[in-house]
Parts: structure tokens; sequence; C-alpha cells
């Protein structure tokens, strides 16, 4: 039982952070800002890290080792808001399965040639025959649950065009503005190893997780915020956050809880455990958000194309993880 407990948390912190990614997704259409939505949701984090910390942490010997930092560390917080904003953005529009599975790919991509190249102190771990026959196989798992959502979204606005044009359909699934997103949500996973090699190094010059991952929260709160005051296209309407649901407000806790999970789970199951099982979660939570429509996003069934992909992936992150 004890050792079932990680890996259940870990798949229950994926989970959340799909549901976060929904939530937030959301939070940007009732505010009708991205931006203004990423600044929301980081704020109520920082304000769940900064109690947290105080709570549970040591924050003044933290404090003390600042001058061990370095220009780089203090980046996580600014990479962090804008892969946050940047998913906002997608979610919406290539659907939570599609969102995930290519964040996961560029992730996974990403990590296989931190590890070869020991990227920004990431330990050297040579890939092996394993590692890319995983990226192989996330690549076309990801590929097919693009291809599934893109049909299954098409299948009913394409009826009346396939109707007046002879019975034959007009429209592509590999259209141009896919491509692109789809090319924006790789970029994106492929930004978050990156990123969280960076907060690994301000973890170990602070001796201080909880404080880090606060620290880390309250600089993309502050970039945010700045980019908010100078320009007013980007400021959220909050007019109609009085009628929105209740749950709008939860993505900044749920950022907080997968945070705090993580910084639990590394140090009992491993860093690459830990990846892969909250990988697994996410991926799969995605799928069934999509499939019922929660969280008022866009139904998008869960086709055969798109459940083959979700097996694909999962078998790719899990031989990249840990063949």
């Amino acid at each position: 039982m004890e050792a079932i407990a990680p890996i259940v948390l870990a798949l229950g912190t994926g989970g959340i952070f799909a549901v976060e990614l929904a939530i937030n997704g959301h939070l940007g259409e009732e505010v009708e800002s991205s931006i203004g939505a990423g600044l929301i949701s980081f704020f109520i984090g920082s304000v769940v890290l900064v109690v947290a910390t105080v709570s549970f942490g040591s924050p003044m010997s933290s404090i003390d080792a600042f001058g061990r930092t370095t220009w780089v560390m203090w980046t996580g917080g600014v990479l962090g808001a804008v892969l946050l904003v940047a998913l906002i953005l997608l979610l919406p529009r290539l659907g939570a399965a599609t969102t995930v599975g290519l964040q996961i790919t560029g992730q996974m991509v990403m990590s296989v040639v931190m590890d070869q190249f020991g990227v920004l102190g990431v330990p050297v771990d040579s890939v092996t025959i394993g590692n890319l026959v995983g990226v192989i196989a996330t690549v076309l798992g990801a590929g097919l649950i693009a291809h599934g959502t893109a049909v299954s979204t098409s299948s009913d606005t394409t009826a009346g065009s396939a109707t007046a044009t002879g019975g034959k359909s007009t429209t592509g699934w590999l259209s141009s503005s896919t491509v692109v997103l789809g090319i924006g949500a790789l970029l994106v996973g492929a930004a978050t190893p990156v990123q969280a090699a960076i907060n690994a190094q301000l973890r170990a010059a602070i001796s201080g997780p909880l404080f880090s991952g606060a620290v880390s929260f309250v600089v993309g709160t502050a970039v945010l915020l700045l980019v908010v005051l100078w320009s007013s296209e980007t400021r959220p309407t909050m007019t109609g956050l009085g009628s929105a649901p209740w749950w709008v407000w939860a993505g900044g806790f749920a950022a907080a809880f997968y945070v705090d999970s993580s910084l639990i789970l590394i140090p009992v199951i491993g860093a690459a455990a830990t990846v892969g099982f909250i990988a697994a979660g996410q991926q799969i939570t995605s799928v069934v958000i999509d499939e019922y429509g929660l969280f008022r996003t866009a139904k998008r069934a869960a086709t055969p194309s798109r459940v083959a992909g979700t097996l694909c992936l999962l078998c790719g992150v899990a031989l990249i993880q840990f063949a």
C-alpha cells in the first residue's frame, strides 16, 4: 500500500494539472484575456504557496541564501507565466487531449535531449534504443490524437458542406492554423523541462523547496502584472466574473497543488517516475474532459484514433522514462 500511494498521488497530480488547464482556458474566455487569466491564476497560486511556505517552510533561512543565485535561476517564473498563457490560448482551440498530447511529446523529446547533453546542469544520461523508440511512439501518438480530435470536431460542421458539394467535404483536418497551433503546443512542451531544470537550480541554491516555488510564482505574477499594466488590450474584463461558475477560481489552487505534489514525489519515487505518472494522469484526464465537455470545453468524442494515440503516447512516455 505504501508503494502504491505515491503512484496514485502522481496520477492524481497529472489529472489535476489537466483540470487546471481546462479551468484556466475557460477563465480566459470569461475575462476575455489569456494574459489576464494567467495573472489571476498566478496570483492565487502565489498566495497559496506563500502561505504554505510561512506555515511549513523556513523562508528566512532561504532568504539568506539568495546571494548564491544567478540571474538564470530567476527566469523560471517568467517562463512559467509565458507557458501558462500559451496553454490558455491553445486549449480551447485544440482541445484538452490534443494540447496535452502535443505538450507531453515536446516535453519528452526535450527531456531526452537535455539528458543526452546535460543541459542546465541536468545529469548526463545517454540515450538508449528504448528512449528513441519512445520518442517515435510519443510523436506517433500525438499525431493520432490530433487527427482523431480534428475529425471528431469537424464531422458535424462538415456535413452541411459535404451535402452542398455533392457529398464531398471541403475541410481537411491538417489545416494551416492547426499546424501552427500544434507547433506552439510542442514548443510549450519542450520549454517545460527547461523551466523545471531552472527551478531545480533555484531550489538547490536557496535550500527551500516550498520557498523556491513561491518565488517562481511571485516572479511570474509580477511579469504578467507589468504586461497588463503596460498594454490595455491585455487587461481582463472583470464584469463577467460575477456570473461565472465558482470553479474558475480553482486554477491557481490546482497549480499550487501541482507544484507542491511534484516537490513531495520526486524525492520519494524519483524524477523519471514522477514525470511519467504525472504525464499519464494528465493525458487520461484530458481525454475524459474532451469526451464529456467538462468545465465548459467543447465536446470531442473519444474516437478510435484518439484512444489508440493516447495508448501509443503513454507507451512512449514509459519507454523514455524507464527504458
